[in-house]
């Protein structure tokens, strides 16, 4: 009986529970169907924006006050400060913007269509200032320039024999950023003061931590360290070798506690080789290191080819591997070879007669007396531009691909030359005669002549007439091709007046002979003993006339070969003033 008893009773109050709750829950839902209808067009009761209260507000009316109160904020100065450090600013010269439709539409909305009816105890909707402008932009590079500090790590110095540890420093950091951030939070609040935050940044290295290896630094830059490259020796100073050393940032922090101090290469080493530093010093060696290959220099005694002046191989310093190789091994080498790139000559004693280069095949020559200074000086610079030239068996030479750029930067000066319907000064004049000079010896070699031009009327350096040859970038060209089945190395030569052209190799088994005439007669051995048909003399102007020589070339047995008509037309100089 006791047990139904408890059983009928419990049934009640679970009855009397459930009443109570769905009770509540209907007296909530109408609570919250009648703050939804009576505030369907204002704010909630107790809503503030920041420390406005707008509770019961409609939109309209919380625009206003908003506008208002932003209005009135305008009107004021901020006080700006880091620290100790003050500065002032308007309100209106921040540019200020606050959506404050936006913000009044959201203010109708909050805490409507949702379960939560406790906005009325208060609750907050937060302004979200924007400020631009130049007046902003100009303070914040004025707190910028006056708070900013660089973080300086403690750092080894040399001084004389003495090495010391310089002092750490904190950095400070303030960026547009934080200051931005800074003033928005302080303007949504309406707030006269704006105090900004700035970023200490800590050394990673301090002059502690580097006292406990200085020790075992300077016995390392006791060590004498010699560099040596392809003859090249230097002792490298305690000054030098310091200034190849610089502090692992980086890793400093975990490798303080480590013992390795030296530089090897390791990411944990407290000291590493700069490699910038390091690679000045390489060029400097380089300097020092580095020649261009010469090619021998030939002559003639008793008739066969000798060398003059042996050959010097180029030496290259090799920058990269050299760096590498110093950061490498300059901890525990005393010695250290850098890599150099050898390259033999392209003419050297080794390779003379498997060029085939055991004979003068030709040579020419020509007379430029009476030549004014720039003159000389532009042949000299032109003729060194071919000194040295290898010409393959059957490859076609080109003066003009050889002698490159005419300019101040190359070396030439200005000084006459034939240029259209005048003769005028530019750059190079002169080099006609270190043209025409190779052009005889080419003639003389019996090389097939590709392309020549006579010069506009005749000039006194080229004499005899028609033993010249014009040039000018890029056309016209002189153009041979080399014939003899081996190599033809030139060689110039300046003797006083005279320019020279050998052409050292293999002399083809024939014979060359020059002749006004077309049947051969009266020949000569060399163009510039030729005496050629002159005619048409002073048709087309004073000075004005035609030049004709003929070059034949016979085998072994006096069989003809090759016959070259030489048509040279020269215009009367009184048509190209000067």
């Amino acid at each position: 009986m006791r047990k139904l008893f408890a059983k009928f009773m419990k049934s009640k109050v679970l009855v009397a529970s459930s009443a109570a709750f769905f009770g509540f829950f209907f007296f909530y839902l109408s609570l919250l169907g009648l703050i939804n209808f009576v505030y369907a067009d204002k704010a909630i009761p107790g809503l503030k924006i920041e420390n406005i209260d707008v509770g019961g507000k409609t939109k309209s009316q919380i625009i206003d006050i908003l506008n208002k109160k932003i209005d009135s904020f305008r009107l004021k100065t901020l006080e700006v400060s880091v620290e100790n450090d003050k500065w002032t600013i308007k309100v209106s010269d921040l540019n200020l913007e606050y959506s404050v439709a936006e913000i009044a539409a959201k203010s109708i909305q909050f805490g409507k269509g949702s379960w939560n009816i406790f906005p009325i105890f208060s609750e907050r909707i937060e302004l979200s200032p924007k400020i631009s402008g130049d007046k902003f932009a100009e303070l914040s590079a004025d707190i910028i320039k006056k708070e900013n500090k660089p973080v300086a790590n403690a750092k080894f110095v040399l001084s004389g024999n003495n090495l010391t540890i310089s002092e750490e420093q904190e950095g400070v950091r303030l960026s547009v950023e934080n200051i931005r951030d800074g003033f928005e939070k302080s303007l949504a609040h309406f707030e006269s003061k704006v105090d900004l935050q700035k970023e200490i940044l800590k050394p990673q290295i301090t002059k502690n931590e580097l006292e406990a290896k200085k020790d075992k630094i300077l016995e390392y830059l006791e060590k004498p360290l010699t560099i040596k490259a392809a003859g090249f020796i230097e002792k490298v100073d305690k000054n030098t070798l310091l200034g190849f050393l610089e502090v692992n940032n980086e890793k400093a922090n975990s490798v303080v506690l480590r013992e390795e101090i030296f530089p090897s290469g390791k990411e944990g080493d407290i000291l590493v080789f700069n490699k910038e530093a390091v690679g000045n010093y390489v060029k400097e060696v380089a300097k020092k290191v580095n020649v261009s290959a010469q090619n021998a220099v030939l002559g003639l005694e008793d008739g066969r080819v000798i060398v003059k002046t042996p050959s010097q191989d180029a030496k290259i310093l090799e920058e990269e591997k050299a760096i590498d190789k110093i950061a490498g091994d300059a901890k525990d080498k005393e010695e250290i070879n850098l890599p150099v790139k050898i390259t033999k000559a392209e003419i050297n004693e080794a390779n003379l007669k498997e060029l085939g280069l055991k004979e003068l095949v030709s040579y020419g020559i020509s007379n430029f007396s009476g030549s004014p200074q720039n003159r000389r000086e532009n042949i000299r610079v032109g003729a060194s531009k071919f000194n040295g030239a290898l010409i393959k068996p059957g490859e076609t030479f080109s003066f003009n691909t050889n002698l490159g750029e005419v300019d101040a930067a190359h070396g030439f000066l200005p000084e006459l030359v034939i240029l259209e319907n005048k003769t005028v000064p530019q750059y190079g004049g002169g080099l006609c005669q270190v043209s025409s000079t190779a052009f005889r010896a080419a003639l003389n070699a019996g090389f097939p002549i590709v392309a020549r031009t006579n010069h506009a009327y005749p000039v006194q350096y080229y004499y005899p007439l028609g033993a010249d040859a014009t040039i000018y970038l890029p056309e016209p060209d002189l153009k041979f091709t080399n014939d003899s089945g081996a190599y033809i190395y030139i060689q110039t030569s300046i003797s006083g007046n005279y320019l020279r052209f050998d052409f050292f190799g293999t002399k083809p088994q024939r014979t060359v002979r020059f002749s006004a005439n077309e049947d051969g007669s009266w020949y000569v051995s060399r163009v510039e003993d030729v005496s050629p048909y002159i005619f048409n003399q002073g048709v087309r102007g004073n000075g004005s006339a035609d030049s004709i020589f003929y070059r034949f070339i016979y085998d072994s047995t006096g069989k003809l070969l090759d016959k070259y008509k030489n048509l040279s037309k020269y215009d009367s100089p009184d048509k190209y003033p000067h």
